[in-house]
């Protein structure tokens, strides 16, 4: 087993001499046997061990064990201690998945403070077969068919060719000392419900089914692998960023003729769901202002493309505008002047702003626009909702949110951006402009 051992690390390239181990190690037999292998080897490496606190006496039974086999063989042993439920609760995370977190956070800190290259875990056939098992219980995209891998970043899995009665086998034979965790027998985690119950069920039907179902994760891996570039390639083709958004192209996205689960992918960082993207490819044409939702991200269907923007519980607080402030922040910095009107050209940009001084109140309020909200726009004599108006100017559902109004008195002066209210309008008598004009940064 020990050449078996050696082989698998020198196809898959998992270390090399240059590298500084460490060692996950529970003292279980799979770590154990981990351990034996690399000191057969004459491979040297450190062993770090996590007292999760969650089996009382035993656990700390396990961290003296591995202790005193490092101390046997004169192997450095990192060790600590978590208060593994108390931060479940706190995150409002599984156990397991505490237990996880924190072991990988620890596992970094060690890396970072000790210089170690290659974290190395036991994980073994079994192990790898289970995740596939898993995956297809959870569903999702092809990569979720691929088991354990060899190698992610640092971590590396040298065990992962060797069935589970191999290493027990081997273990035995080399009267190989290791603690037995009760837990592992519980078929209340849905791992060990997949080990005890289903893997014999399948191995019924196939008694080679360990290695039938690496070698179909192997075959999917390199599908997988060739499926991701192509991903890739789309994402470069079809994203583009644009400040706080992302944009896709729905002309450009309609012609890849992609489908829900090519979407989905290249939807991946965003977080939307393959139902989401299986209902947008449906109803891209014609649907302008749906927006789907992720739990990170917000998607909306545009006229002419996808705009999607990161979640954000940030709001606008409303301020106050004094006669003598001269730079402020309406989502875009403007700078705040009062000039005599014979002096100032007409300002046509919709962007700025010019109204009548003595026609204000000061100070002004700025705030977001709401429902109800009403003006007259520029060149009407009636009100208009602010609403219906957004509308006319056909302004998207996501940059609807971000619009502001500037009050004076308590009546709108100006959608800021859009258009100003007539009843505040510059004309031939008026003496003093109140003036606002974008400007490209905040200047000092």
């Amino acid at each position: 087993m020990l050449e078996r051992f050696l082989q698998f690390i020198k196809k898959h390239a998992l270390f090399n001499a240059q590298d500084k181990l460490l060692v996950a190690t529970s003292g279980g037999v799979d770590s154990m046997v981990l351990c034996n292998l690399l000191l057969k080897a004459e491979i040297p490496f450190a062993m770090a061990h996590c007292n999760f606190q969650l089996r009382g006496k035993a656990a700390d039974g396990d961290e003296a064990f591995v202790k005193a086999f490092g101390s046997e063989n004169d192997i450095a042993v990192f060790s600590t201690q978590f208060e593994t439920e108390a931060f479940a609760q706190t995150n409002k995370i599984s156990t397991q998945m505490a237990a996880r977190e924190l072991r990988y956070k620890w596992f970094e800190e060690l890396r970072e403070e000790h210089g170690f290259t290659k974290l190395l875990t036991a994980h073994h056939l079994n192990d790898h077969v289970e995740t596939l098992l898993l995956g297809m219980s959870r569903g999702g995209g092809v990569k979720n068919l691929t088991g354990i891998p060899k190698q992610n970043d640092w971590i590396v899995r040298p065990l992962l060719t060797l069935a589970k009665e191999e290493v027990l086998a081997y273990a035995e034979a080399n009267e190989i000392e290791w603690r037995e965790d009760a837990s592992n027998a519980s078929t209340k985690y849905k791992r060990n419900f997949v080990r005890h119950e289903l893997v014999p069920r399948f191995e019924e039907l196939n008694p080679n089914f360990l290695n039938t179902a690496s070698q179909l994760m192997e075959r999917t891996a390199a599908v997988a692998k060739i499926y991701e570039q192509h991903v890739n390639v789309l994402r470069q083709d079809l994203l583009l960023e644009e400040k706080s958004e992302t944009e896709i192209s729905i002309a450009a996205l309609a012609q890849k003729e992609l489908s829900a689960t090519e979407l989905t992918d290249l939807l991946a960082p965003f977080g939307f769901a393959y139902e989401q993207c299986e209902d947008l490819l449906e109803n891209l044409a014609g649907l302008s202002g749906r927006v789907y939702k992720s739990p990170t991200h917000e998607l909306l269907i545009d006229r002419t493309e996808l705009r999607i923007r990161e979640k954000t519980a940030s709001e606008f607080e409303p301020i106050s505008i004094g006669k003598f402030d001269r730079q402020v922040e309406l989502g875009e910095f403007y700078q705040f002047t009062i000039e005599k009107a014979e002096a100032l050209p007409l300002d046509k940009s919709t962007a700025n702003c010019q109204l009548d001084f003595s026609k204000l109140k000061f100070p002004l309020e700025v705030r977001k626009w709401e429902e109800g909200d009403k003006f007259t726009p520029l060149g009407m004599k009636g009100q208009k909702l602010v609403s219906d108006f957004l509308i006319d100017q056909k302004v998207a559902v996501f940059d609807k949110e971000k619009v502001l109004v500037m009050l004076s008195d308590g009546e709108i002066a100006w959608v800021v951006g859009y258009r100003i209210s007539d009843k505040f309008k510059r004309s031939v008598k008026t003496q003093q402009v109140a003036y606002f004009k974008k400007i490209s940064v905040a200047q000092g």
